[in-house]
């Protein structure tokens, strides 16, 4: 190998090594930068929605049905939906329960209780509507399959800004003696923005 040679490989080299070392520093930039971006994002005005649930799987005690929702946000949330929640077959009657929760407009400061459909079957005209998410848990749980302990749903909700946010949340079955159900986010209740709505 010659001189020139050797000269042209170790310079090929360090522009290899300076290339990669670039290319290192700017996908570290872009993390960080990334990060500051999300944190600049979470000190934005803007609502955090929470569900409140807990109910007794055996009997009533007296506690309030349905859904509470709270906004420990620092801006209101607008058209707050939950998707509809479908149950475990039911063994005495042969299909599922189905839960629907209506909507609520707006929510700021004060909490707001939601109206809750419970329909059995899907599609049935009428809905059931006494106790409606009591009666909905307390089937379920009776029902739920030995290795299955949740129902999956997801609460989204619309800020200022009309972006979309999207909370995975489960309702959550403790069976057993003095056995209860809870809404529980799968995350946390931050949730995440999805997309910008046109209206």
């Amino acid at each position: 190998m010659t001189l020139d040679q050797v000269i042209n490989l170790v310079i090929a080299a360090a522009t290899c090594a300076a290339a990669w070392g670039a290319w290192a520093a700017a996908r570290a930039g872009k993390k960080q930068g990334k990060a500051a971006w999300e944190q600049l994002e979470l000190q934005r005005p803007r609502p955090v929605v929470i569900i409140e649930g807990k109910w007794n799987l055996d009997n009533y005690t007296g506690e309030p049905d349905g859904f509470l929702f709270r906004n420990l946000g620092s801006s209101p949330a607008f058209e707050v939906t939950v998707s509809g929640i479908e149950g475990p077959r039911l063994p005495s009657v042969g299909y599922p329960e189905y839960l629907t929760t209506e909507r609520i407009d707006a929510l700021a400061e004060t909490p707001a209780r939601a109206t809750h459909n419970r329909w059995a079957p899907r599609n049935n005209p009428v809905p059931l509507t006494n106790r409606a998410v009591l009666h909905f848990v307390q089937n379920a749980a009776a029902a739920l399959p030995s290795k299955k302990d949740t129902l999956e749903f997801f609460l989204t909700y619309s800020a200022l800004d009309k972006s979309r946010i999207e909370t995975p949340c489960l309702i959550r079955f403790h069976v057993g003696l003095n056995g209860w159900a809870e809404v529980v986010p799968v995350v946390n209740w931050l949730g995440k923005k999805s997309k910008e709505t046109t209206s």
